[in-house]
């Protein structure tokens, strides 16, 4: 019987599509790899952009 494939949870920045590592900040259940990717979506989303 095969063993199924492991899959590998990789966490994807919402603003910038980096990697993000060990901080990670959620905002409106998206996953940024910093701060100021986080507040520069805010910007933007409010902004209508």
């Amino acid at each position: 019987m095969a063993k199924p494939a492991a899959t590998i949870s990789t966490n994807i920045c919402y603003h910038c599509g980096e990697l993000c590592q060990d901080e990670t900040t959620r905002f409106e259940n998206k996953l940024f790899c910093c701060t100021g990717c986080k507040t520069a979506f805010q910007i933007l989303d409010e902004s209508g952009l």
